[in-house]
């Protein structure tokens, strides 16, 4: 059986939407027992990695919490060991960079990496001239180093083709997001008359948009609650949600899977205004329990939710525009039926997700 180790340090109690891919892309090779598969990671041992360890994983942690340069460095001289010393056929960051050449220790691995966008270098308002530079210059690196690349979207896939020809020499996938449950639950379900917002709280998710809409909204006789989930990311947005003078609006930071589950169960519909995304993975969640989405128009949401999906139109130049048009999808907004949920939902299954990883691993 082929050897393949995963780089599980997003995989913690609070996931991210790449840790939530690296997860769920995990549960789901161990699950089809065809590879034996192991880990590596630098973070305490969570609920998350126990849960893999029971169905087979093999985890290897480095001693230190990699922070800073050197850090990463040497967590990745220590992957590299593993590599060498395991004798892996497949290596998989699911996080953009490797910051050793992985060929170094084993010129038999194979590396495969996920890019899931390009937004530091397509977005930078959202971001420090120093992680733009470190984003280009390491990305290129990586590419130029590895087998294959992993993309979650078309839309990731020529924009990284476009920012580095390169990138079009390498083995090339799609990894959608897989889910455990791709059946649409819609039984029995309540609509509590809230709307519901999930996500990593910065400023590219279009928060300030969401709140000037609510206020909107509420203004034009608008009777639903508005809840935000997620963990703070850009001080200035939690602030905002802090100060907003709306009672019907609630923030409750980051929430247990079982509570966020509950939450979207129980929601009228899911808001997610995003300016930049890979894919975003909460709209997604929302159609499982065959929650209607809002969605702004931008090109990765039309890609993925254009049949599904309750769109407004999204202008940077004209934000007054834009917060029109969410508030009117926000009064006439459509649900989606459980046969096109279902329907939709079926690309997303292990069987059809997984089928050009196992092409790549196997050839």
């Amino acid at each position: 059986m082929k050897k393949i180790l995963i780089d599980l340090r997003t995989v913690t109690n609070n996931l991210t939407g790449i840790g939530e891919y690296t997860l769920n892309y995990a549960l789901a090779l161990l699950e089809i027992n065809k590879y034996i598969i192991y880990g590596v990671t630098d973070q305490e041992n969570s609920e998350k990695l126990s849960g893999l360890i029971q169905r087979g994983l093999k985890l290897y942690t480095y001693r230190n919490k990699s922070t800073g340069s050197r850090a990463i460095i040497r967590y990745n001289y220590y992957i590299g060991c593993i590599l060498r010393d395991e004798r892996i056929d497949l290596f998989w960051q699911p996080n953009y960079i490797t910051a050793l050449n992985m060929k170094w220790f084993n010129v038999k691995t194979k590396v495969l990496i996920t890019i899931h966008d390009m937004i530091p270098i397509t977005h930078i308002d959202y971001f420090s001239w120093k992680y733009r530079w470190y984003f280009r210059v390491f990305l290129y690196l990586t590419i130029t180093k590895c087998d294959g690349i992993a993309y979650i979207s078309e839309t990731t896939r020529k924009e990284c083709f476009r920012i580095f020809p390169i990138a079009r020499k390498r083995r090339s996938i799609l990894t959608m997001p897989v889910f455990n449950s791709t059946e649409a639950k819609m039984m029995g379900l309540d609509d509590r008359g809230y709307f519901l917002f999930i996500g990593t709280i910065e400023r590219r998710k279009g928060i300030g948009l969401l709140l000037d809409g609510y206020a909107d909204y509420l203004k034009q006789g608008g009777t639903k609650e508005l809840f935000i989930l997620g963990k703070g990311k850009d001080n200035d947005i939690v602030e905002m949600i802090e100060k907003f003078e709306i009672p019907s609006m609630k923030y409750f930071g980051y929430v247990s899977s079982e509570k966020k589950k509950i939450l979207i169960e129980n929601c009228s519909a899911i808001i997610f205004p995003s300016y930049a995304e890979g894919f975003g993975i909460p709209p997604m969640e929302g159609l499982i329990y065959g929650k209607p989405i809002i969605l702004s128009n931008i090109p990765v949401f039309k890609e993925i939710y254009s049949d599904i999906g309750n769109f407004f139109n999204l202008d940077v130049v004209n934000k007054s525009g834009s917060i029109g048009d969410l508030v009117r999808v926000m009064f006439e907004y459509e649900k989606p039926s459980i046969k096109e949920v279902s329907k939709f939902l079926k690309q997303f299954s292990n069987e059809d997700a997984l089928s050009e990883l196992f092409n790549f691993i196997d050839n």
